[in-house]
């Protein structure tokens, strides 16, 4: 949303500082009132000056985050795409109101260009122009809920490819909003870059790729498909080499591989296939199959864990056991017993508890044996 210019007000950056903006300040925003204060095309980083704020202190903070789908942060862009910006800040003296600037350009010093649209801005936020730039900046002065913590989010469209590097600045100002120009107000800068992500043949990669074992020798891989995919190609292998040419396709945004081995690393590739055969580059993650599973022995007897994934707390349950003493054994992924007791098991429907919170986060072979009988079940701890 744009406006027309009627009053002068202050404007505040929001990147590394946050302010409040005050009735003879820039309350109306900086750009709209024909300041830069995000230190774009050289300018100056603070709202400070002219009778207004109190200028840069560290007493306010302030940070920009860029997510994509499901909120995953990232740190490179793909020409076109929709990401999520979020900034965030605080002040020390828990001041209530603040003010903010942010632009996204491309290019160098005095020449940098406009990079990027911005939609769905929040009430009380505009996007106004000023020196072929579009800021997005406060409106009015902005209320927060929490008193010395502010964030707003806003939705920033990647530019064409070619573009190159775009970076971020945002300028954050706090105030107190005593509508009168003082030195309690304080403002902080901040500035990111995201590098182009360059595909071949014209293909946009495939984004949010994530590989999980769901056994000992399978592994399921998920991934966001870009607009316009025709489908994806994939390959896996224990070497981390990227491929010359895939093992197989798929038209959905879900594979899953089998017949792996246990206990071994393996790095998952997938491309976007655009036509004509065209395709991206290759997007990667790697993941790790746990111990092999072998269960000998336990006849009728049903073995169960749970929560899986687990936390603090493993619940081990056995149907139709009998009585005696059950040996259980934690594994991790490199062979070591991390977790060694037993449980004297008193009733056919058995059901007890294990201390898991001690445990680091991976995979584990959760391994239960009585009078050589062995049952051994994959466990993921968070």
């Amino acid at each position: 949303m744009k406006r027309k210019h009627l009053l002068n007000t202050l404007l505040f950056t929001a990147v590394a500082g946050i302010g409040y903006l005050t009735f003879s300040s820039y309350s109306g925003g900086p750009a709209f009132n024909s300041r830069n204060c995000t230190g774009a095309k050289s300018s100056t980083t603070t709202c400070g000056g002219g009778g207004c704020h109190g200028g840069t202190s560290t007493n306010t903070t302030v940070a920009i985050a860029v997510d994509s789908t499901g909120n995953v942060p990232v740190i490179n862009y793909v020409p076109g795409m929709t990401y999520t910006i979020k900034i965030t800040g605080t002040n020390s003296s828990n001041l209530s109101k603040f003010g903010f600037q942010y632009v996204a350009v491309s290019g160098t010093g005095s020449s940098q260009l406009q990079a990027g649209t911005y939609s769905n801005l929040p009430s009380g936020v505009f996007s106004d122009p000023l020196n072929s730039l579009n800021f997005v900046e406060h409106g009015q002065t902005l209320t927060t809920a929490t008193a010395g913590s502010y964030n707003l989010t806003f939705n920033w469209t990647a530019p064409a490819a070619g573009t190159g590097t775009v970076t971020m600045y945002c300028t954050l100002n706090a105030v107190d909003g005593n509508g009168q120009a003082n030195s309690a107000d304080k403002s902080n800068n901040t500035s990111i870059s995201l590098n182009e992500i360059v595909t071949s043949s014209g293909c946009d990669t495939m984004q949010n790729l994530a590989a999980n074992a769901t056994s000992s020798t399978s592994v399921n891989a998920t991934w966001v498909a870009p607009a316009g995919s025709m489908g994806c190609q994939w390959a896996i292998n224990t070497t981390g080499v990227t491929p010359t040419t895939p093992q197989g396709s798929t038209t959905t945004a879900s594979h899953s591989f089998t017949g792996l081995t246990a206990n071994t690393n393996y790095t998952v590739f997938v491309r976007d296939s655009c036509g004509a055969g065209n395709f991206s580059a290759w997007t990667k993650t790697t993941v790790h199959t746990p111990l092999g599973i072998n269960n000998i022995g336990f006849g009728d007897v049903a073995i169960s864990a749970y929560p899986n994934p687990v936390m603090n707390s493993l619940n081990i349950k056995l149907d139709n056991a009998a009585n005696g003493t059950y040996y259980v054994k934690m594994i991790n992924i490199n062979g070591q017993i991390v977790l060694n007791q037993a449980i004297a098991v008193n009733s056919s429907n058995f059901e007890t508890s294990i201390n898991t919170a001690a445990l680091a986060n991976g995979m584990y072979a959760l391994q239960i044996t009585k009078d050589g009988a062995q049952h051994t079940i994959a466990i993921v701890k968070h």
